[in-house]
């Protein structure tokens, strides 16, 4: 309840300094939430599945995909509060790099050495 009063408040003040530019504001955010959650969800299975070949532990994809979802919802909600902590929540760096990316040509891990070898008994 708390939130949707600041909301309110923020609204008001927004157009009192930037008038209709407000209405603006409020559907090009809205429209990025939907640009958003829609890139989301198409793209979330396929890296969840990318993940599981690779090796890795599918949490990195899911908390991604929830932080992006979250912002999403958050921009859709009108006002500057949520607009702000959208924003924070894509800004907020995930604390590991992306993987690096192989090349098509590249078939093996890079962990994996190649070589010939002869068993001695």
């Amino acid at each position: 309840m708390g939130l949707l009063a600041l909301e309110l408040v923020g609204l008001i003040l927004m157009w009192h300094s930037i008038g209709a530019w407000t209405l603006l504001w409020l559907f090009a955010a809205a429209l990025a939430g939907f640009a958003l959650l829609r890139r989301e969800r198409r793209g979330f299975m396929a890296r969840l599945l990318q993940a599981v070949e690779s090796g890795r532990l599918p949490f990195d994809v899911l908390l991604h995909g929830f932080r992006r979802v979250t912002a999403a919802v958050l921009l859709i909600l009108p006002g500057p509060l949520s607009d702000a902590l959208a924003l924070a929540l894509l800004a907020w760096p995930s604390g590991r790099p992306p993987p690096a990316r192989r090349s098509a040509s590249t078939s093996q891990a890079e962990d994996v050495i190649e070589g010939e070898f002869r068993r001695l008994d």
